[in-house]
């Protein structure tokens, strides 16, 4: 399961906790699921953030390799006659 996912399954999780609560006012609950959901919003965008950082920085890893292992000549067109 990718770290969103559980991200998301976590935050529905503790939503249900929050709602089956007989013990909090409907004002309590609310108040509740709104942080909840601050809270999921928050820790998903940085997941977001995270794994768009590492496939660019997989990217640029990838790409110095590729065009490091070129000979100069590979990268100047070839002339015609």
């Amino acid at each position: 399961m990718t770290d969103t996912a559980t991200n998301a399954r976590q935050h529905e999780e503790k939503i249900a906790r929050i709602r089956s609560n007989r013990d909090l006012s409907d004002q309590a609950k609310q108040r509740m699921i709104r942080e909840v959901h601050e809270d999921a919003s928050r820790e998903h965008n940085r997941l977001v953030t995270e794994a768009r950082e590492a496939r660019e920085e997989a990217v640029r890893s990838a790409e110095s390799r590729v065009f490091s292992s070129l000979s100069p000549s590979a990268l100047v067109p070839a002339r015609r006659p």
